[in-house]
Order: structure tokens, then C-alpha cells, then sequence
């Protein structure tokens, strides 16, 4: 059995489905939970807590618990409302509010880059470039206003189901020995890394290829994804770091632990302060 999770504008939405023998789905069980709304401001901004999110998929995860057996789940699903900045700190906290795909506030910066490194360029580039609602204005905006938060970021996930990534690897990262409650398990997946305007057109790996994750499921049955050049999903492209550096940020921000390509991974979901799955969401780490 598959459990889908979708982290939505207002709320997380779950749902528990295997394959028919019949062709097509069966649901088993599903559920809704609403997290905070976005903070929306006339000046363009539209920001949100992150940790909301999660604490909706735990009230999510005990919903379903209550409708069908979880220890059947051998793997998860996760997508989300995209082309988001949230700056997280080593052992995976927020720092900030998360910049919303909605938030609109660096039209300056996003102008000043049209002139600066040109239109043409930047849409040639990427082929997605959307102006203030991209993500690099949004990064040009945050240096010049809130530097710190830049500062004290050592990953920068660009969309919601990131984040519930992180979370959700947090045991097979530390396992690694990355850092705790989910410091590194950066990663995205192509359809959010194209809608960013950071993804190069182009092609070529940006970063070295990340470590496959140990599933943490003793049952056999339950395999990783390969974590894949070779899925046919996989984004070739790299990240825009030339067009960082030339808009005068650092070049870590698409480089090393803070970004990497768009990979794909599938795990079986335990808690990440006693280990059980599932533990029915006693904990929300």
C-alpha cells in the first residue's frame, strides 16, 4: 500500500490506496487536516509557519491510523505547493516563515535582475522565469532585508513536501550521520525544481549525487527508490549558480549541502523520537 501525502495552501491532505487487481486504485483511508493560513500582506508577501505543516500531516497520519492498518504501508508519497523558499537551519527547524510560490514582495530585485543580467538571459536560461514570484529575487530580497536569516540557513528547501521530506528521513539521515530532526535529507523533485527558475535548461548535475537512504523498514519487501540519475523523471539540469553569483549572492545557496538535484526517494515513515511505525503520532518531534 502507497500513503500519499499533498501539503496544500490550507491544508494537508492524505490517503491511503493500493493497486487493484482489477486495475486502478483502492482507497483505504483518507483524511484532510487544515494547518495556519498564509500571512498575505497588500506589499506582495505571503508567508507561512512550516512546522504547521507537519504537525497538520500528524493529525493526518492519526486519522488514518483510526480507518486502516499502517504497518502495511511500504511506502510514501509526497507533493505540494511549489516554488517556495524555506530556509531551515542545521538540525532542520525553520529560521524563517516560508516565502510562499505567492509572494510577490521582491519586485524590485526582480526588476533590478531583468536589467541587471538581462531578460533574455535569464528566460533562455531557466525557461521558467516568473519575475518577483521566482526564487532568486526572493533570495536577493532576504540578503539585503534579513541577512541573518540567510546567515543562520544551512539548507534552503523550495517547496512544502521538501520540508515533510526532511522530517519524514530525519532517522535514515542521522543514521548517515547527518544532522538530527532531519539537517540532511535536501532534496526536490523535478516538477518543483522547473517551476523555481533556478533549474538550467541546459543539463548537468550540479552537485554530487546523494547518498541512497537506508529504508528503515526491517521488512524486506520494502525497498529505497533508486535514488536516480536514470529515473526517467529525473531532472538533468543543474542549478543556475552563475546566475547566483552574477545577482551578487553566494554561490553555496545552489551548491553543496544547500541544494541539490532533483532526486527521487521513498520511505516508510517512523517516528522520529521512538522508531515505531507507527506510533500513531504520539510524538511531533
Amino acid at each position: 500500500m502507497i500513503l500519499a501525502f499533498d501539503a496544500g495552501t490550507s491544508s494537508v491532505k492524505a490517503v491511503v490506496a493500493s493497486q487493484s487487481s482489477q486495475g486502478g486504485w483502492v482507497v483505504h483511508a483518507q483524511a484532510v487536516s487544515a494547518h495556519d493560513a498564509p500571512d498575505t500582506r497588500a506589499s506582495g508577501e505571503a508567508e507561512q509557519n512550516p512546522h504547521s505543516w507537519w504537525e497538520a500531516l500528524v493529525r493526518a497520519v492519526r486519522t488514518l491510523a483510526e480507518q486502516t492498518d499502517l504497518d502495511t504501508v511500504e511506502a510514501i508519497s509526497l507533493s505540494g505547493q511549489m516554488q517556495s523558499v524555506i530556509l531551515v537551519g542545521a538540525t532542520g527547524a525553520a529560521v524563517r516563515p516560508a516565502l510562499l510560490y505567492s509572494d510577490t514582495r521582491a519586485t524590485a530585485e526582480a526588476a533590478e535582475l531583468e536589467a541587471r543580467l538581462g531578460l533574455r538571459r535569464l528566460q533562455d536560461e531557466t525557461l521558467n522565469w516568473k519575475g518577483a514570484a521566482s526564487v532568486l529575487p526572493k533570495l536577493l530580497w532576504l540578503s539585503r532585508h534579513e541577512p541573518a536569516s540567510l546567515t543562520a540557513a544551512s539548507a534552503i528547501h523550495l517547496a512544502a513536501h521538501d520540508f515533510l521530506f526532511a522530517r519524514l528521513a530525519a532517522p535514515a539521515a542521522e543514521a548517515r550521520g547527518g544532522a538530527a530532526g532531519g539537517g540532511g535529507a535536501h532534496v526536490t523533485d523535478a516538477t518543483n525544481a522547473s517551476t523555481t527558475g533556478l533549474l538550467l535548461a541546459s543539463g548537468g548535475d550540479p552537485t554530487p549525487t546523494p547518498t541512497p537512504t537506508p529504508n528503515p523498514n526491517p521488512n524486506p519487501q520494502t525497498h529505497p527508490h533508486p535514488n536516480s540519475n536514470s529515473h526517467p523523471n529525473a531532472s538533468r539540469g543543474g542549478w543556475a549558480a552563475s546566475l547566483v553569483r552574477d545577482a551578487g549572492l553566494p554561490e553555496r545557496l545552489v551548491r553543496g549541502a544547500c541544494m541539490r538535484s532533483a532526486r527521487y526517494a521513498v520511505h516508510t515513515m517512523r517516528c522520529t523520537l521512538c522508531g515505531a511505525w507507527p506510533c500513531h503520532a504520539r510524538h511531533i518531534p
